[in-house]
């Protein structure tokens, strides 16, 4: 059973450097058998209004747990964003979900993420040796 309900935020913002719309739907709470029919919802919800050639990010940053029926969602939006040609991109995946999707091997997916995700990690400040006690 779910511990904290799945909550989503959508929103729209505009690249300011490209002029491009980007679609976020933020999640917050545990995507589990009770809640994970939310994830997709929230989806088909929003894809009608995006224009094929667009992307729409799902970001999973607030996200705590993630079990295989929160995969089992996001494969089905990632099947109806694919039919829909709206690209799908996740942001603040968390190392536990990163793991699930290449265990899974649905990684190849979200290639973006990965980039996304190793993108962040380099633009990050890291400990220097003599910070490090």
């Amino acid at each position: 059973m779910s511990g904290n309900p799945l909550d989503v935020t959508a929103r729209q913002t505009e690249n300011r450097a490209t002029g491009v719309r980007e679609t976020v739907l933020e999640f917050s709470g545990d995507c589990d058998f009770v809640t994970a029919e939310l994830l997709r919802a929230a989806v088909l919800d929003v894809l009608p209004d995006l224009p094929r050639g667009s992307e729409l990010t799902l970001d999973l940053s607030g996200v705590g747990l993630f079990d295989s029926s929160g995969l089992s969602a996001l494969i089905m939006a990632h099947r109806h964003t694919t039919r829909a040609g709206v690209a799908l991109a996740l942001r603040g995946a968390g190392d536990h979900l990163l793991r699930i999707l290449d265990i899974t091997g649905v990684a190849a997916h979200f290639a973006a993420t990965r980039a996304a995700v190793a993108a962040e990690a380099e633009r990050e400040p890291r400990p220097s040796a003599a910070s490090a006690d």
